[in-house]
């Protein structure tokens, strides 16, 4: 259906019904069902055909002024729309992984708000995307294979993920060479909303499922029952290195690095408020990126110092 508030105008100013049903697009059969909507819905004529062309009555003339104001109403309401949008303050969902919150955006929330002090950062732990993709989250941080097409995103670095126990379990000082030595262990599975971790696949892939004596949905608890010596449990490194009691048993298999990302709505990519989170975070998980990785620690720890 034709705009009616658009048919009022171009019969007020063009004063016929063919040449306003032309300059609209439209037939006159259309032009005609339309007009006689609006005037059964006011009760009464909004135009009257005199010989000099139409003419709009005072109910016509109210309508359309009435039509004016609400068409002024929502350029000024999309306009404050925008601006709220491009200010760098009011209110940002962040859907973020316990891990992550923990492990990186929790503890520079303060230096965030230092320097974006307009900016309110509301955290919501969830270790999957619904949230977002449901709008109830205006951005996330996401350890993914890479982001969904609906959604705008930055990669900006990577987490390895290992195999941990406590000394009871594996009292051996090198760790296994492959996951198969470790097959008789009791391991610690991913349940739930931690099914499609990477971590989690590549458990099933090697039978290790078979051996759980338990399961979680979040890596927290895992990481201290696997330190209370339950069980071994792949873990990422940054997590399992703050961990108490827990020792390196199989070192990151190249499938289990996971890269992480700064995700958004694709229309709130270029806001200020968006600029912001991604410029802050970015630049604090490339200066944190080797806490988050085993192999580079390693290979930094072999180099010879300098004489």
């Amino acid at each position: 259906m034709r705009d009616p508030w658009a048919i009022l105008a171009a019969l007020r100013q063009h004063r016929t019904a063919a040449r306003a049903a032309q300059a609209l697009g439209i037939d006159l059969a259309t032009l005609y069902r339309q007009l006689g909507r609006m005037e059964a819905e006011v009760g009464g004529r909004l135009f009257t055909r005199q010989r000099q062309g139409w003419q709009i009555t005072a109910a016509g003339r109210r309508l359309q002024a009435a039509a004016v104001d609400l068409g002024q109403a929502m350029i000024e309401a999309r306009a404050l729309v925008r601006a709220e949008r491009d200010s760098a303050g009011g209110l940002l969902r962040v859907a973020v992984s316990e891990s992550l919150a923990e492990g990186l955006l929790a503890p520079a929330m303060a230096d965030f708000h230092l320097q974006f002090p307009q900016l309110q950062l509301d955290l919501m732990i969830s270790n999957d995307l619904s949230n977002l993709a449901a709008m109830e989250a205006d951005c996330a941080i996401r350890a993914e294979s890479g982001p969904p097409l609906t959604l705008s995103g930055q990669l900006v670095g990577r987490i390895e993920h290992a195999a941990y126990a406590t000394e009871a379990l594996w009292p051996h000082t090198a760790p296994a060479r492959s996951p198969a030595a470790l097959r008789q262990l009791p391991w610690l599975a991913y349940r739930r909303s931690t099914e499609a971790f990477t971590a989690a696949r590549w458990m099933r892939r090697h039978g290790l499922d078979d051996r759980a004596v338990a399961g979680f949905d979040q890596l927290g608890p895992m990481a201290t029952a696997a330190g209370q010596g339950l069980g071994v449990a792949v873990l990422p490194v940054h997590l399992a290195r703050r961990t108490d009691g827990l020792r390196l048993v199989l070192r990151p298999p190249r499938a289990l690095s996971v890269d992480v990302w700064l995700l958004c709505q694709q229309s709130l990519r270029r806001t200020s408020r968006m600029n912001a989170f991604f410029g802050f975070f970015s630049a604090l998980f490339r200066e944190q990126q080797p806490r988050f990785l085993l192999t580079a620690l390693t290979a930094r720890s072999r180099r010879p110092s300098n004489p």
